[in-house]
């Protein structure tokens, strides 16, 4: 799960340079005679890398317009309270300094995905992030970023995004 801005970036920058590797590498198979679904079956791991950066990048923008609904159980309750201070727009610092503790502590925490925090400081947390648990967990108010549009990637067509 991406964490942060600058995990955001890199991931976009990773993403970029991975597909124009993808189609440098999807014509070199061409020149040198393979049909387009063999350099494609050549290209599959590659493929397969670029899906799943993909997904975390598309996560992250989804999680930081506002929308956890895919946390949905009490396992899940560590990566939804990283999703709500994402979707907050706050840093780890301005978090930490938001519920009085040390930044170092909230950076742990999230590494951890909060395993191991007694319910009472979960209940702390989810209340300072306005974060609630009903069936599934539901950021209340504004969010900082707006829903991205989807981008497809090279030989697939473009998916509409599920509610």
């Amino acid at each position: 799960m991406i964490r942060s801005e600058a995990e955001y970036n890199k991931a976009q920058r990773d993403l970029e340079l991975a597909l124009a590797m993808l189609e440098h590498e999807r014509a070199h198979w061409l020149d040198e005679g393979m049909t387009e679904d063999e350099a494609l079956a050549m290209l599959e791991p590659m493929r397969l890398r670029i899906a799943e950066l993909g997904d975390r990048i598309d996560l992250f923008e989804r999680v930081r317009a506002g929308d956890l609904s895919m946390f949905v159980t009490l396992e899940h309750v560590g990566k939804a309270l990283i999703a709500a201070r994402l979707a907050r727009g706050l840093s780890q610092r301005e978090f930490a300094d938001l519920i009085s503790v040390h930044e170092s502590q909230v950076s742990r925490d999230e590494r951890n995905e909060y395993h191991g925090v007694r319910r009472e400081r979960l209940s702390d947390l989810m209340a300072a992030l306005g974060l609630q648990l009903q069936g599934r967990f539901r950021l209340e108010g504004a969010v900082v970023h707006p829903p991205p549009a989807p981008t497809p990637l090279p030989g697939t067509a473009p998916q509409a995004r599920e509610p």
